[in-house]
């Protein structure tokens, strides 16, 4: 493509580049946070030690060599003034300690080379070296003991003010949060196991009132081995409590956190275009889920001509969610449904869309990840392409191809196909397509290296052919996995075959096909027995749909089979997915109010804390789930993307974790010392040098390995995605 001055278009190289920059400055914003909870931290130490009368040599950001420095009579330097500091006090015969020059500061200020910290060094005292001790007058250790355990809280309490001060800055202006409603339940979650259900208002959580989804998410995360008490208020106003006991799931992405299995509550905003979503790319996705001529930020005001429901959250905010649109889907029996959308006073646009038959799921992995499988019985559809982006398009695919084969797989189910195009990374690829329902393509795209083609896969469910289903694993301390009801058939079915009937009742897709097995095993479902039907099965070409050599197969159907069966229901996933999260706005009344809310944060988050260290020594919180700085910065360059107050209030969570972390009775943090004081305070002299080396270098392997630890998570998890 041309521009008008006939010079090849650049849009996508220049969108690429904003974006990278945007990236860079959001990761900036972040950085600059960090070194201002870092400046203030040790400018609590410093300010303390000026009052204690303690002489201060340095006051640094970072560690290592100095990249510059700044000292009062000296002035700017590049480097370290600390050499010509010392040679000009030995000049008038002065002990670099204790000595002083005539208009020149003791303290040094600098700028060293990793910024990934800080430190006051006090004459006398010194983390890394205890054995740094000086007898002077101004010396750390000539001070009195309760004098020196404000020095070393100092820092803790001016973050701890950070946070409170950063809290009433992000309550005043007004913090979006997503509301305690919640929007969907996963099957054979704990959620799903307890009752809980999609519409539900969170009011409690153990007693104590519920203010945000987060408030969900942080009781399952750090939850014992008691179950958690939700208090909530249905759709019809009924108020009740349902204990939940949260667990790790494996199939999950944070599989490290123990969770209940729900998500929040979507809005009646569809998604909004951005740089990183433009908004040709969200029409063609929302086109693909069956919103044709929706317009990106576009609001569903009614469902079937019914208005959206309200929800009251917080402090009586009124939040639209998708609830009168999830219940229509329910109740839809697979019937058409009539959206309207609006864009201001005058635009409206309508689309009908029909929900598709629920499935079933079964664990399976999808290399290393835990993933799962749709499924009808243990009966899995073939793959097929949902949606083309560029690399597919250029490959040749279109929007509805059904997979025949992928490599060496023939008629792959979804997880089975991705498998083998990951499998091919960097190399051709043979692909076998059918196309409008007789056409047959083949194509010999390359796949990517990152294992992937260009194009969105699905599943094959308008059609009844069969994919080769993977491997079901056990899950949640399972012995054993679990049996598909298909896994009883002989001869097997799977891969290269095609229902044709059931019961003689023929089925072209696996809507007519659930609805054919649903009527053949009602009056077992009434009576809670098994059932016997009988599946036509047709076999298929090698590279075609034609169907060969049919057969009848007797399959029985335990009792459990066919209730799970019936409590299948519809659903339209992939409309219900292109909406935004709910929020809401946390916003003080007042300055008083804003203080109330900044210090009730602060001492949450405090303790939430403290609760995650508990539970992580007990093994409630795995060790996996922590983030280092380069796992921090990631979210926080994510955070900054959501707006200046979003960064506030993580700079705000963070200032108070830096607090707690610092002040643990670890050796070389503030809390190790404070713990050496008391010891001190209590037995009239100090812990002995031996020791507190001792005690240093395991707390130098202990921080150490702990860093090098969350790094290598922090970056594996940015390199797998």
């Amino acid at each position: 493509m041309l521009s008008l001055d006939g010079a090849p278009h650049r849009a996508p190289y220049t969108l690429a580049m904003l974006m990278t920059l945007l990236n860079i400055w959001n990761i900036m914003l972040v950085v600059l946070g960090f070194g201002l909870m870092i400046l203030l931290h040790e400018l609590g130490h410093f300010l303390a030690a000026r009052w204690a009368g303690i002489r201060a040599p340095a006051f640094a950001i970072g560690f290592g060599h100095a990249l510059c420095s700044w000292r009062k009579g000296m002035g700017f330097r590049i480097g370290s003034t600390e050499p010509e500091y010392i040679r000009r006090l030995k000049a008038l015969g002065e002990h670099p300690e204790t000595g002083h020059l005539p208009g020149v500061s003791e303290t040094e200020y600098r700028l060293n080379w990793l910024p990934l910290g800080g430190y006051v060094r006090m004459l006398g005292q010194e983390d890394a070296n205890p054995k740094a001790l000086s007898s002077a007058s101004n010396s750390f250790g000539s001070k009195p003991v309760w004098k020196r355990m404000i020095v070393v809280s100092a820092g803790v309490v001016m973050n701890l003010i950070l946070a409170a001060v950063l809290f009433i800055i992000v309550f005043a202006a007004g913090l979006r949060d997503v509301p305690p409603i919640i929007g969907g339940v996963l099957a054979e979650s704990p959620a799903a196991e307890a009752g809980l259900e999609t519409g539900d208002v969170v009011r409690t959580i153990d007693g104590k009132p519920a203010n945000s989804f987060a408030d969900l998410q942080i009781a399952s995360a750090l939850s014992g081995r008691d179950p958690v008490v939700f208090g909530v208020e249905r759709a019809t106003g009924e108020l009740i409590e349902i204990s939940v006991a949260p667990r790790f799931d494996e199939r999950a992405i944070e599989r490290d956190t123990k969770m209940i299995g729900v998500g929040p509550a979507a809005s009646n905003r569809v998604l909004q275009s951005d740089i990183y979503s433009p908004e040709d790319e969200l029409r063609d996705q929302f086109a693909r889920a069956g919103l044709v001529g929706v317009r990106p930020g576009m609001v569903l005001t009614s469902v079937n001509g019914a208005p959206l429901e309200s929800v009251v959250a917080w402090r009586g905010q009124e939040v639209t969610t998708l609830r009168t649109l999830e219940r229509a889907v329910e109740q839809s029996d697979g019937d058409p449904i009539e959206l309207t959308f609006s864009a201001g006073d005058t635009e409206r646009h309508s689309v009908t869309i029909t929900p598709r038959p629920e499935l079933m799921y079964a664990p399976t992995m999808l290399g290393d990840d835990p993933t799962a499988f749709e499924h009808l019985l243990g009966l899995t559809p073939v793959m097929s392409v949902a949606g083309v982006q560029k690399g597919g398009r250029e490959a040749g695919l279109e929007a509805g191809d059904v997979f025949i084969r992928i490599g060496e797989r023939s008629w792959p189910s979804l997880i089975t196909g991705i498998a083998e195009v990951r499998a091919h990374a960097g190399r051709p690829i043979e692909l076998v397509v059918l196309r409008n329902e007789s056409e047959i393509v083949t194509l010999r795209p390359t796949v990517h290296r990152r294992g992937t083609i260009g194009f969105w896969p699905g599943s094959a469910t308008d059609h009844t052919f069969l994919g080769a289903p993977p491997q079901v694993v056990a899950i949640n301390g399972a012995e054993r996995p679990e049996r598909l009801a298909a896994s009883r058939l002989s001869p097997p079915v799977g891969a290269g075959m095609r229902i044709l009937a059931v019961n003689d009742r023929p089925v072209d897709d696996f809507r007519s096909l659930r609805a054919a097995l649903w009527d053949a095993t009602r009056e077992a479902h009434e009576n809670a027995s098994s059932a016997s039907v009988t599946l036509t099965i047709g076999h298929l070409e090698t590279d075609g749909p034609e169907v060969i050599s049919p057969e009848r197969l007797d399959w029985q159907l335990t009792a459990e089979e066919i209730k799970q069966l019936h409590a299948l229901g519809w659903q339209a996933n992939s409309v219900l997915g292109q909406f935004m999260t709910a929020q809401m706005i946390v916003r003080a009344s007042g300055p008083i109010d804003a203080l109330g809310l900044g210090i009730d944060r602060t001492k949450r988050v405090l303790i939430l804390t403290y609760l995650t260290l508990q539970r992580l020594f007990s093994g409630d919180v795995r060790v996996q789930s922590l983030r280092g700085p380069v796992g921090i910065a990631d979210i926080g360059s994510r955070v900054a993307r959501d707006g200046f107050i979003q960064l506030l209030f993580f700079l705000a969570l963070i200032s108070v974790n830096l607090a707690v972390l610092n002040f643990l009775p670890i050796p070389i943090v503030d809390g190790g010392l404070f713990l050496m004081l008391v010891y001190e305070g209590i037995t009239k002299k100090p812990v002995p040098i031996a020791v507190q080396q001792a005690l240093t270098l395991l707390g130098l392997l202990l921080i150490g390995s702990l860093f090098l630890f969350v790094t290598f998570n922090d970056i594996s998890r940015l390199v797998t995605g």
